[in-house]
């Protein structure tokens, strides 16, 4: 998220708007779609629910009016004499008459009268026809004894779907022969626009045998049954019809083998669902992008008087020239502004004042430097003559008139060159540390570890101590003022070979160890040590933890290596125990050096 954070006001204020009213009204949008197209199903399903068992109850009143109808033609006397007649030829013409009014003009029906042995003896149809009835009671299993007719289940001729009723004659207990009565299923446009009213739009009714073998739609098509078991489901159950999802209900019609099944397109269902989500994107899109305008528009007439605000008090902050902030306004805005320009004007006139101050504090730092320059050369010169005076007129009188002299008043002269000797020290060691504070740090890579080697080597012959007493490790390099680091190394060289003499042999270790991203240097003996609860005084100047007559020193050796670490960047401790050592740590921070000053180096 840090590209947002460097984003400006201008640009964040319309896009977190925006994004707030895309998600709201998004999310508005979305739910109020999910609970349309609910509503909208619920609404196909009851209409589904209605209108599917209302519609199987008309067919099923239907087909008991034609299956009435063809058994009260198959109870007329003139039926049964031509059937009883063996198909008499004398017959055939009123035969003929009363099967023309039963069909009242019905050219679409065939009707047939069949003998007991299942012969056909009369047709209405003069043409050919694919389907050959064998077997009556496959076509009317609903004729059982004392019934006369009933509805038989679809046929298939081609690419139609016929039904068939079947009607029984009789004379007496005798049977004579069946009547059927074969036309195919269709409907008038009227009845089709009807049934879509009544369903609704997208809407079509089909027909099929319970048993599924044939199916058919209102045009008389055969089609293709549904692809699960419609009357396995209590209710409405929707699948998948080609390439078109579907709602469907069915029933069964009563008194006969069918079944209807009104089947109802999703998209018409889901249309006014379809219609309100693709509005409501239009106008979820519209709304945020006017949303974000004006937040835009808004975020500009605020954001651009604070960013004459925030140049400017870049500007103060760096200490360039600024002009005022103009107030063109005397809302809060303008009155920040107006703020503002009192605070920047109190600024310089502050800054004046600091500069002022420090002009006069830099001189007299100047005058103090100066004075401590000539301090400095007076001790330079002035003590140290002096010291090497008597130095020098204590050796003459212990060298020339020795043999004269008592042996406490040679043990007296011993100890005037003693003291006059650390004295000389002292006063060279006081000159490096005031030296230290102005020195300037010329920083360059430092390979620590050559550094180290160099020390150790110089001050083991200084001391007549073996090298191989000190182990120093695999030490990273660094940046800083090589000159300073090396006296940080030689005052705790010499300090670890100075606590370790009472050691045969002694063990100091010169390595570095890196904590996180943090490199930490340490030299550690096995010497004397010293007691942590004076661990404060060990960087002070002057300040020792063991008497001067167990180990030499001046005590500013350590306050040294405080100086040149912290001037560094740097930091120091120390962890000891008595009789167990000391191990002194510090850091150096690398700084990057520019590529020139790295050459030089």
């Amino acid at each position: 998220m840090n590209w947002w954070r460097r984003l400006s006001i201008v640009a964040k204020l319309p896009l977190g708007i925006g994004l707030l009213l895309l998600l709201v009204l998004g999310g508005m949008t979305g739910l109020a779609w999910v609970d349309l197209r609910r509503s909208a199903r619920a609404l196909a399903a009851e209409r589904l629910n209605r209108v599917t068992p209302d519609l199987a109850a008309g067919l099923a009143g239907s087909a008991v009016t034609r299956s009435g109808s063809l058994g009260a033609l198959a109870r007329d006397s003139v039926l049964t004499r031509f059937l009883a007649a063996g198909g008499d030829v004398g017959l055939r013409e009123r035969v003929e008459e009363e099967i023309r009014d039963y069909a009242d003009e019905d050219d679409a029906a065939v009707i047939e009268l069949w003998d007991s042995a299942g012969r056909r003896v009369y047709s209405s149809y003069s043409g050919s026809y694919t389907v050959e009835p064998t077997v009556l009671a496959e076509r009317s299993p609903g004729l059982g004894p004392g019934t006369s007719a009933a509805m038989g289940p679809l046929l298939r001729e081609g690419d139609r779907a016929l039904t068939v009723t079947v009607a029984v004659l009789r004379r007496g207990e005798a049977l004579l022969g069946y009547i059927t009565d074969r036309r195919p299923i269709t409907a008038t446009p009227e009845a089709v626009r009807a049934t879509r009213d009544l369903v609704g739009e997208g809407s079509r009714v089909l027909f099929g045998n319970v048993r599924g073998d044939v199916w058919t739609d209102l045009q008389g098509h055969a089609i293709e049954r549904p692809p699960v078991d419609v009357l396995a489901v209590d209710g409405v159950v929707e699948y998948q019809r080609a390439d078109t999802p579907v709602i469907a209900r069915a029933a069964a019609i009563a008194g006969t083998p069918w079944l209807i099944l009104i089947e109802l397109g999703q998209g018409p269902v889901y249309g006014s669902a379809t219609r309100f989500l693709r509005r409501g994107i239009i106008l979820t899109l519209l709304l945020t992008a006017v949303g974000a305008t004006v937040a835009y528009i808004t975020s500009r007439r605020i954001s651009l008087p604070l960013r004459g605000i925030t140049d400017a008090a870049e500007a103060l902050a760096a200490g360039e020239e600024m002009d005022p902030v103009p107030v063109t306004r005397s809302d809060e805005i303008g009155r920040l502004a107006a703020s503002f320009n009192a605070m920047a004007e109190e600024v310089r006139r502050s800054h004046q004042l600091l500069e002022d101050r420090v002009a006069r504090r830099t001189a007299e730092l100047q005058e103090a430097n100066q004075e401590l320059e000539s301090f400095s050369y007076s001790v330079s010169h002035d003590l140290r003559a002096p010291l090497r005076a008597v130095d020098g007129f204590a050796a003459i009188l212990v060298e020339d008139h020795g043999d004269e002299l008592s042996a406490d008043a040679q043990r007296y002269l011993v100890r005037i060159r003693t003291s006059a000797q650390q004295m000389g020290a002292l006063i060279d060691d006081l000159l490096a540390f005031s030296r230290l504070g102005r020195q300037e740090i010329r920083r360059a890579p430092v390979d620590m570890r050559e550094l180290a080697r160099v020390v150790v080597e110089e001050v083991c012959r200084q001391e007549k101590r073996d090298v191989s007493e000190v182990h120093i490790g695999d030490l990273p390099p660094t940046s800083g003022e090589r000159s300073m680091l090396k006296q940080v190394f030689v005052n705790l060289v010499q300090n670890a070979l100075k606590y370790t003499r009472g050691k045969q042999p002694a063990h100091i270790v010169v390595d570095a160890v890196r904590e996180g991203d943090e490199v930490v240097y340490f030299v550690k003996d096995d010497g004397v040590g010293f007691d942590m609860r004076y661990a404060d005084k060990l960087f002070g100047v002057f300040q020792r933890l063991h008497p001067a007559e167990e180990f030499e020193g001046t005590g500013v050796g350590l306050a040294v290596v405080k100086r040149v670490v912290e001037r560094h960047g740097g930091r120091i401790w120390a962890e000891s125990a008595p009789g167990e050592g000391a191990t002194f740590r510090f850091t150096v921070p690398p700084v990057p050096v520019p590529a020139e000053r790295a050459s030089e180096s």
